[in-house]
């Protein structure tokens, strides 16, 4: 049987992106035209990996086109104490389950199969007006054979306006087949018996598909309210001192793929939420601009379990770090202050 790739970690963030795109509804914390307050408490189904960059963002890119990627997720909504340097409390939701992968076929027609569990928490600050100032997107992926875990943070400054409830119109019209997104990759809602939702959809960058004949095919169910779960506070992202650093990291990150770039700096500091080591490396660059549009998955994602994918980078320094099984990326301004940074840890 042919194994396969190991995933990068922001590959990991991409299963979840290319996951909470396709399931594509919870923009609130109630179902389309649910007459009692209710909120998503599974989702099941099949995605097909129709395009070469949904296999690449499941690591499958020595794998042809087509796998297919059954989940089995359980949501709820979460809270955290505040971090460190938060004002209040933190709040967010929760999705943990497995995903199983299976029809891979590698250039020989070898048959493979993944089997992973995999939990996906987005927490986030808001001011009481609902300002929105910081967001954590942490990633446990475990495949028996290896594991992997991510941590994104993003501060937004100035605070971003975050409505308690999201507006399905500007995203979504009403047709006589159910919901369907307005922009970007075909997404049909459709209301169902026992309070749940089928949900056809299409990834994006499939641009034959058609919502009639999607690549994703899930089922959301629905439930009453219940309380807030608590789970534990993200790790500080600490500024640390690399002045006596020789080397840099083997491997880049996602940034210079999705970030313009400039000239190498020579910098001091950069942010980690894991204590430095003897054996780190360090690279840094002049950040230009934000490289890459999210405009496709906007849409979708502004619909799925209320995050809104609305950020653009803002920084001076881009700086990349390795040591041991970790890496941290960090992108700063000129006084020294993080506004967006990746951590990630890799085992066996």
């Amino acid at each position: 049987m042919a194994e396969a790739t190991n995933l990068s970690i922001f590959e990991w963030f991409c299963v979840v992106i290319i996951l909470f795109a396709a399931i594509s509804l919870q923009s609130s914390n109630e179902p389309i035209e649910a007459e009692q307050p209710n909120q998503l408490e599974s989702m099941t189904g099949v995605i097909e990996l129709s395009t070469r960059s949904a296999m690449d963002a499941f690591g499958l890119s020595d794998f042809k086109i087509g796998a297919i990627a059954s989940v089995n997720l359980t949501s709820q909504k979460v809270t955290a104490e505040p971090c460190i340097e938060c004002s209040n409390q933190l709040t967010g939701i929760e999705m943990t389950g497995d995903v199983v992968i299976t029809n891979l076929l590698d250039s020989n027609n070898r048959q493979g199969r993944v089997e992973a569990t995999i939990q996906f928490t987005h927490l986030y600050e808001l001011t009481a007006k609902s300002f929105l100032i910081q967001e954590w997107f942490l990633i446990e992926w475990d495949s028996g054979d290896s594991n992997s875990s991510v941590q994104i943070y993003i501060r937004h400054d100035p605070p971003r306006w975050y409505p308690d409830t999201s507006s399905l119109p500007s995203s979504f019209v009403e047709t006589d087949d159910g919901f369907m997104s307005r922009s970007g990759s075909e997404v049909v809602v459709q209301d169902s018996q026992d309070n749940t939702q089928l949900i056809r959809a299409c990834l994006p960058d499939s641009f034959l598909c058609r919502a009639s004949s999607p690549d994703a095919v899930l089922v959301a169910k629905y439930g009453p309210i219940k309380p807030l779960a608590v789970v534990q506070t993200p790790h500080e992202w600490l500024q640390q001192n690399h002045t006596n650093v020789s080397g840099i990291p083997e491997d880049s990150s996602f940034a210079q793929e999705l970030m313009l770039l400039g000239d190498e700096l020579n910098t001091t500091s950069s942010w980690c939420p894991a204590p430095y080591d003897d054996s780190m490396t360090s690279i840094s660059y002049t950040h230009i601009e934000q490289n890459v549009s999210l405009a496709p998955l906007s849409a979708l994602l502004f619909a799925t379990a209320s995050i809104q994918p609305l950020f653009t980078p803002s920084g001076d320094v881009w700086t990349e770090t390795a040591f041991g099984e970790i890496q941290c990326s960090s992108l700063m301004s000129q006084d020294g202050s993080i506004n967006f940074g990746i951590y990630s840890k890799s085992g066996i």
